[in-house]
Parts: C-alpha cells; structure tokens; sequence
C-alpha cells in the first residue's frame, strides 16, 4: 500500500503542464505529499520526535480502556508534539498508523499529576472519564484505519482537482480565472472532505466508545468546549472554522441520544 502510494504520488507530481501550471501542480501536490510522507514515516516519526510513556499507572489505565474497543489489538502509548504529523497541540491525542496513540504534552502533565495522586477528588475522576473517551475514540480511529483513509481520500481529491483544473485552464485561458479556479477547487475539495470523510471519521470513532463511563467522559468534554466557547472567543472561531471536527454541540448531541 505504502510503495503504491508513493508511486501515485510521483505520477500526479508528474502531470505535464505549461511552465505557466507549476506552481499550481506544486500546490495542489504539496498538501498530498506532506499527508503521504507522514503515513509512511510513522514509525519513524515515533522513533525520532517521540517519548513512550513509561508511567505505570498511566500505561495501565490506558491498556485496559483500549481493551475495552479493541481487545485483541495491541497499543502503544507516546507522548510529544503534534506537529510533527501536521497536527496542532489544540488536540489532546492523536492516532498515528496502525497502533500508537500520542498524547500531547500539557494534556499528559495534567493526567501525570492526577495518576500521581493518593486519593482522587470528584474533579479528577472526571479528568479520568474524559481521559477514558480520549483513548476509546483514539482507538476507533485505529481499528477503522483512519489514517491510511484519509491519505487515499486526499490522493483521489487531489488527482480529481489537477485534471478539472487542466480542464478549466482551456476554457479560460487567463491569468485570473486560473486563480479562482485553484481556489475554488481547493474549496470544493476541502468541503467534500470534510462532509465525506474527516468529520464522519469522527463520528464513526465516538459511535464505536464501548463504556458508559466513557460515554459520560465524552459528554462531560464537549459540555466543558462548549462552555469555554462562550468565554473565548479564539476557542469559538477555532471551532467553527475546524473542517476536521464536528462542533462540540453535535457531537454532545449524538452521545446525549446514545443508550448507554
């Protein structure tokens, strides 16, 4: 999968074209490269930017909540930087590949502290509910292949934008409506990914929680996004600009009619 991929890579890289196209083609490649890169670097990527996470209590917990989604897959936990996979540090966790979950640094100081704990308040046992949908959403996106889904997505999107863009450029042959073609397909392609694949990916991940104190962690998450929202306003354009994820009220609202 990975060799074919970078072979598709190379033949849309490929596409001849006027001088005049390339730094269109190289747009329009640029996004797919970055996302085909991080697919096949996983490990790599793991190996080089990343920490395992060694807290006993922590790497319990986590393992048997995973079980809980997947039991006869096994999960390896880090923590580190987002960007490294193009992500921001505005996500708790990340699914990486076929088994890693990477828990971003302030999220993991803050559960550090409540594993190091004797005795837990009320407030830490809903850190740790929270905690509990984290890592069962996490796993969903593993066990659906998420990853490797959006890097084939992202490929066909891109191939379908190079040739009507080819296709545009014959019909008007000017500078400008080169511009708004390039960016109205870029657009366009966004928002079926997003429509499509990102945000149902995300809903598919929240429909596969198995525990009921997960599902009250989920809930209690998006009640606190929402509550935020309402305070912060960077937190509330953040939200409603996101093309990856679902608003915090929809998915509230799919958890609040979950029977569990």
């Amino acid at each position: 999968m990975k060799k074919l991929l970078l072979s598709l890579l190379f033949i849309t890289s490929s596409v001849s074209a006027s001088w005049t196209n390339a730094l269109y083609q190289a747009l329009f490649v640029q996004s797919l490269a970055r996302n085909v890169e991080c697919y096949i670097n996983v490990q790599t990527k793991l190996d080089t930017h990343y920490k395992k996470i060694e807290h006993e209590k922590m790497l319990a917990f986590a393992k048997k909540e995973c079980q809980e989604v997947a039991a006869d897959k096994e999960i390896h936990f880090y923590v580190g930087d987002g960007h490294h996979f193009g992500m921001n540090n505005g996500n708790l966790a990340i699914a990486r590949g076929d088994n890693a979950i990477i828990i971003m640094p302030d999220y993991y100081a803050l559960l550090e502290q409540v594993f190091n704990k004797e005795v837990l308040t009320q407030q830490d046992e809903g850190t740790l509910d929270i905690f509990r949908f984290i890592l069962q959403h996490e796993v969903g996106h593993l066990i659906n292949n998420d990853q490797r889904s959006g890097v084939i997505c992202y490929l066909s999107v891109t191939i379908a934008k190079m040739l009507l863009f080819e296709l545009s450029k014959e019909s008007f042959n000017f500078t400008g409506s080169r511009l708004a073609s390039f960016l109205t397909l870029n657009l366009i392609g966004t928002y079926i990914q997003s429509k499509l694949l990102w945000k149902e990916q995300e809903y598919r991940a929240d429909r596969g929680i198995k525990t009921k104190a997960a599902v009250a962690g989920g809930k209690q998450f998006c009640k606190n996004l929402i509550t935020l929202k309402k305070s912060n306003e960077q937190q509330y354009w953040m939200e409603l600009l996101n093309w990856t994820h679902p608003t915090s009220e929809d998915r509230l609202k799919r958890l609040e009619a979950r029977a569990c």
